[in-house]
């Protein structure tokens, strides 16, 4: 962790008090009344104590995160691990994190070389892939005149994915059943039974095995050989309009990017190779096949912007005529 800064700040009722103790200095040293010096004294005080007590030490805590995967608006829990390094106790420290919008949470004391952990509740409000996380420490200790305030910046991969968007159920339909059957399986008419497995709530419920669902009293589903496709490809256009601004058409662009990692999640659950093709500032071809292209394909479109208009090449998009 690296602190950004620190700093002692007054607080509302801190400006509202030194305004008091002020005024009533000045008119102890005008008047040299002594009841006038002792109520300007009795103002003062509270002000040097909390300020003597204010913690300074914020700088030495430091703040570990795992990396975290996420979806944009989708809520979850951060756990924060905290400990101290200072040669004194940090009391009331309030721990948020602004990028997340993450409700604060208040750590009631950490002393020097202690761990503590704690939860926030956060949900990140747009699409990106950040190498650093940045959270605010906070203590009003002791009689809340002052703040202390410092800015940890903490080194930890965080990638918003695209949210999910609903499809039309006739795109999912036709990427279901558009492919030809294998050359392994029988001549026999239909599809070929292959084996059974539980349902998802998620998958279409003409594939439930009515009869075996039945006799075990949960949902079953039947996998068919030959029954969802074995190569798609999907052609992500990122390019602008010619004479466009790139800020308009940003929800378009937003609902095409969820589109698409919808189709990759879909696809991938029923172990389909994927050919995208996403066009830029450059034509890049992904190919999604297990667990970690996917999640390097997701996360590359976590980091997708749109871009001016210009012309393909020729060979740009070679090999899509033999995709579904």
């Amino acid at each position: 962790m690296a602190s950004a800064r620190s700093s002692i700040e007054l607080t509302a009722r801190g400006r509202i008090l030194a305004a008091l103790a002020g005024v009533s200095l000045l008119g102890a040293w005008l008047s040299a009344d002594t009841t006038v010096r002792f109520a300007a004294a009795l103002l003062a005080a509270p002000i040097l104590v909390d300020l003597a007590g204010t913690c300074r030490s914020l700088k030495s805590l430091r703040l570990h995160v795992l990396p975290r995967r996420t979806v944009v608006g989708a809520p979850f829990h951060e756990e924060i691990r905290l400990s101290s390094t200072a040669n004194q106790v940090v009391r009331e420290l309030l721990v948020f994190e602004p990028h997340t919008r993450g409700v604060p949470t208040l750590l009631d004391q950490l002393r020097p070389g202690q761990h503590k952990s704690v939860r926030l509740a956060c949900r990140s409000p747009s699409r990106s892939h950040l190498l650093e996380r940045v959270f605010e420490l906070q203590t009003n200790w002791p009689l809340g005149i002052f703040t202390a305030k410092a800015t940890a910046i903490v080194a930890a991969d965080f990638v918003t994915e695209p949210a999910r968007v609903s499809l039309n159920p006739r795109l999912l339909h036709e990427t279901s059943e558009c492919e030809p059957a294998p050359h392994i399986r029988s001549n026999l008419p239909g599809d070929e039974f292959y084996s059974l497995r539980e349902h998802q709530l998620t998958e279409d419920a003409r594939g439930v095995h009515a009869m075996r669902s039945a006799a075990m009293g949960t949902l079953v589903r039947t996998i068919l050989h030959g029954r969802l496709p074995r190569k798609v490809g999907i052609v992500l256009d990122l390019r602008r309009p010619p004479k466009r601004s790139l800020q308009i058409g940003i929800r378009r662009l937003e609902w095409s990017l969820g589109a698409c990692a919808t189709l990759l999640d879909r696809l991938r659950s029923s172990e389909t190779i994927v050919h995208l093709w996403m066009i830029g500032s450059t034509t890049a071809q992904k190919i999604v096949q297990d667990g970690k292209s996917h999640r390097e394909t997701l996360t590359f479109l976590a980091e997708a912007q749109a871009s001016p208009h210009r012309q393909l090449e020729e060979d740009s998009l070679s090999g899509i005529d033999q995709m579904e």
